[in-house]
């Protein structure tokens, strides 16, 4: 069984991710999606650049935010995380032509992410190791991103290695957001946005190789 912290962080997680799946689907109607290609056309590096800034950034203001229990920084952090995940996957889905279809896909996505994330609790709990240290490698695959997304704009083929970094760089921020959540590292509220932004980060990866195939199709 699961202790009281370990739900709570649970719960705010899973809330905030049904919040920002429902959201890309509202984006989806939305200029977000023209914003979303014409940033992507202009290179990788400006895509890239474009949706890790309000990441980082909503990212620090939520935990401050948090961490100060001040609920308005914490509102705008979370504000900023949602935007910038929701007009991404929006962007994904815009291609897709019936509501139904984009519906099927993000719930294939959820089936699979959520798959993807208890194996990686599952992971967690059945180790005694220390995995404090996966948050420091999941750093080191974000700053291969910048890298190879910049060298990937001119040369195309090395984006398949830049893609492979970021959804390594999520999967392994979603471990040791888990392994903080069964240490008790940080309060429950600090785990479960953390847990928000790991899932809904590898969620977004595993979205567009789900889209490209009913494209395709």
């Amino acid at each position: 069984m699961l202790a009281k912290h370990e739900l709570k962080s649970l719960g705010i997680g899973s809330a905030l991710v049904l919040v920002n799946i429902a959201l890309m689907l509202v984006f989806a109607r939305t200029f977000l999606v023209d914003v979303f290609n014409y940033v992507w056309s202009l290179g990788a590096i400006i895509g890239i650049i474009a949706y890790a800034v309000p990441l980082i950034a909503g990212s620090w203001l939520g935990r401050k935010g948090i961490e100060q229990e001040n609920l308005g920084l914490a509102g705008i952090g979370i504000s900023l995380l949602m935007l910038a995940y929701g007009s991404f996957g929006a962007g994904v889905i815009g291609a897709i032509e019936t509501i139904e279809t984009q519906v099927l896909v993000l719930a294939v996505t959820a089936l699979i992410t959520t798959l993807i994330t208890t194996l990686a609790g599952l992971y967690v709990y059945w180790t005694d190791r220390n995995l404090n240290r996966t948050g420091y490698y999941s750093n080191i695959a974000f700053l291969g991103v910048f890298l190879t997304g910049f060298i990937g704009t001119f040369f195309l083929p090395l984006l398949i290695l830049t893609f492979l970094l970021a959804f390594t760089g999520f999967l392994l921020y979603l471990i040791y957001e888990v392994w903080r959540m069964k240490t008790e590292a940080v309060s429950p509220e600090l785990t479960g946005l953390g847990l928000y932004i790991a899932y809904a980060g590898v969620f977004i990866h595993v979205l567009q190789i789900v889209a490209r195939y009913y494209i395709e199709d």
